[in-house]
């Protein structure tokens, strides 16, 4: 059931269709465990190799919000409000509410995430406006700068964080960097 975020973001991509070529050597060892796993051929196997893996385009995308959600609450200093948390919905703008773990310095927040695809900052103008802090994660973020309190959380920055907090993160997101570490 899961699937690394490099083939899941592949039918979603604009333009994408149905079959695309994905180069990362990641996805392939990946695909090699997984048929090993699931053949009940134990005669035929593939040899699984270790590779340096792009932890954060091959996040399915449950985890990589989960992965954003937890930097907002340790490094920036908010909790979730479990109740605002998009269920599945394609139509929500946003992943989740927070508020700020500081009652001498109440602020709210939200957050967008979208690996592999394009946010327009300028969508979430109407958060900004109401007091929100405005979190975005995406391959490319437009009209950044034209909205007041909407920032980016880069791709360098939650891969810190990751290397950093790694060992209080679910399980889940560091699935594919512990298949990896079982070979060779």
């Amino acid at each position: 059931m899961t699937v690394p975020g490099q083939i899941s973001t592949s039918f979603n991509r604009l333009h994408g269709g149905i079959c695309q070529d994905i180069y990362d050597n990641i996805i392939v060892e990946y695909s090699k465990h997984i048929f090993n796993e699931k053949t009940q051929r134990k005669d035929h196997t593939y040899p699984v190799h270790k590779v340096k893996e792009n932890l954060l385009e091959n996040l399915p995308p449950f985890e990589l919000e989960e992965l954003v959600i937890s930097y907002i609450q340790i490094k920036e200093g908010y909790y979730v409000l479990s109740n605002s948390i998009a269920r599945g919905s394609t139509t929500v703008k946003v992943e989740c509410e927070f508020r700020s773990r500081n009652p001498e310095e109440p602020k709210k927040a939200v957050v967008q995430v979208k690996g592999g695809a394009e946010l327009d900052a300028s969508e979430f103008q109407d958060y900004a406006e109401k007091g929100y802090i405005v979190y975005l994660y995406a391959s490319k973020i437009e009209n950044l700068d034209k909205i007041k309190n909407c920032f980016e959380i880069t791709g360098k920055e939650l891969k810190d964080f990751y290397d950093e907090y790694k060992e209080v993160l679910p399980e889940s997101i560091k699935e594919l960097e512990n298949l990896f570490r079982k070979h060779d």
